[in-house]
């Protein structure tokens, strides 16, 4: 399973890393993004993410890349009240090879311990090209 979702998303991550240049989006728009609040060896650094389902979450390599701990939430930081859901394990695509631009795939997952359930919705994703 893990390993299809990596390959699918090898397929994909053009389309997850195009914004419209210059326009800041409203986190509220798009109900499966998180917060992603993520513990490496020296330091401590958020990242955002897109939920596939419930329990695994889209990111960057380099977001997995020598975490240590993990927490992901359903606003854009770990905030007072805010629900967190634990990170169980990271999984980086075997084309990743550091932030060597046009030679690595930055694509990683996440996998919750328990599945998100305040209203986030995970995207559908088209089975094929349209």
């Amino acid at each position: 399973m893990k390993k299809f979702l990596l390959g699918s998303l090898f397929l994909l991550q053009v389309g997850c890393t195009n914004t419209p240049q210059g326009k800041h989006l409203d986190w509220k728009e798009y109900g499966s993004t998180v917060g992603i609040s993520v513990q490496k060896e020296k330091v401590k650094t958020t990242c955002t993410g897109v939920l596939l389902t419930p329990q695994v979450v889209l990111t960057a390599a380099h977001c997995v890349s020598g975490y240590k701990s993990a927490q992901v939430t359903t606003s854009p930081k770990l905030q007072k009240g805010s629900i967190g859901y634990e990170v169980v394990e990271g999984v980086i695509h075997p084309g990743y090879h550091g932030n060597i631009v046009g030679k690595s795939v930055d694509v990683g997952l996440f996998f919750l311990e328990r599945p998100v359930s305040n209203h986030v919705t995970p995207p559908i994703l088209a089975a094929v090209n349209p």
